[in-house]
């Protein structure tokens, strides 16, 4: 609370009432990794949607970074939240892995609003989002019009 003076440590917590045999009722599952050349790849697709996204919040000019950033380059009003940007790529790129290796058609349902850069950087990349506006075509062109445009 607002003045409170924590003058002591927390309580020590309660002990477990959940039985020992608890733990053997667990589901064990095979944990298979991703090779590390797909791990790379995964990580390379991420941060460069990242980018995007937050270029998209972020900046009206300057996209490509060509020149050190002005003040002139950042929006005035911030649309989206970048919180949430990361965790929506992340589910979007291992959904992609998932849907190329086992041939699925499947559908990522997200939430309306705030994390619509991170969709949009995810469709660009794909070359999906083109389709639907040309002017977001996967080139420079494109790319600018994406990041100055949202």
């Amino acid at each position: 609370m607002p003045g409170e003076v924590i003058d002591r440590p927390n309580p020590q917590p309660a002990p477990s009432n959940v039985p020992d045999y608890v733990s053997d009722l667990l589901v064990k599952l095979d944990k298979p990794t991703l090779s590390e050349d797909t791990n790379q790849a995964l990580q390379k697709y991420r941060r460069a949607a990242n980018y995007i996204a937050a270029a998209m919040i972020f900046l009206r000019d300057n996209a490509y970074l060509k020149r050190d950033l002005k003040f002139e380059d950042i929006k005035p009003r911030l649309l989206g939240h970048w919180g949430t940007c990361p965790g929506l790529t992340l589910v979007y790129s291992h959904l992609n892995l998932l849907i190329q290796q086992h041939d699925l058609d499947m559908l990522y349902v997200v939430g309306p609003g705030h994390g619509a850069p991170s969709i949009l950087a995810n469709l660009w990349l794909e070359g999906s989002l083109a389709k639907f506006y040309p002017e977001c075509s996967q080139d420079t062109k494109g790319l600018s019009n994406l990041v100055t445009n949202f």
